[in-house]
């Protein structure tokens, strides 16, 4: 199965005068939520969905619960997680306190089996 792609013009929003770009633009086919994921592993594994279900929510509590503490979280071949976060410049070291931190955001880098799915991507424009 081939993942859909669109063509799609852009401007240079710094340089509006610079000529348009093209750009490749994935299409989703959808969405998947928790509980359809829930029954998908349970029709593959020995647990019934509700425990399926309840094994994603706690997952997310515990993932929450590693990250604030500052861990990467390793999750076999999916990948890691972990937290990441930047702030302004400063002059000084001094001028760097506590909450100077902004933009935080979770990092995901995939692991050994999404990155051998990555590699049997195939793509496939649509019109």
């Amino acid at each position: 199965m081939s993942v859909k792609y669109k063509i799609i013009p852009r401007i240079n929003s710094k340089n509006p005068t610079k000529p348009v770009k093209y750009y490749a633009k994935t299409i989703a086919k959808g969405k998947t939520d928790s509980e359809t994921l829930s029954a998908l592993i349970a029709t593959n594994c020995r647990m019934n969905v509700l425990d399926c279900q309840r094994v994603l929510a706690y997952l997310e509590v515990v993932l929450k619960n590693e990250l604030i503490q500052g861990k990467i979280v390793h999750l076999a071949d999916i990948g890691n997680f972990q937290l990441a976060a930047g702030s302004n410049e400063f002059a000084t070291k001094k001028q760097v306190i506590d909450n100077t931190s902004t933009n935080a955001k979770i990092n995901f880098r995939a692991g050994k089996g999404l990155k051998k799915m990555m590699g049997e991507v195939e793509f496939q424009k649509i019109k």
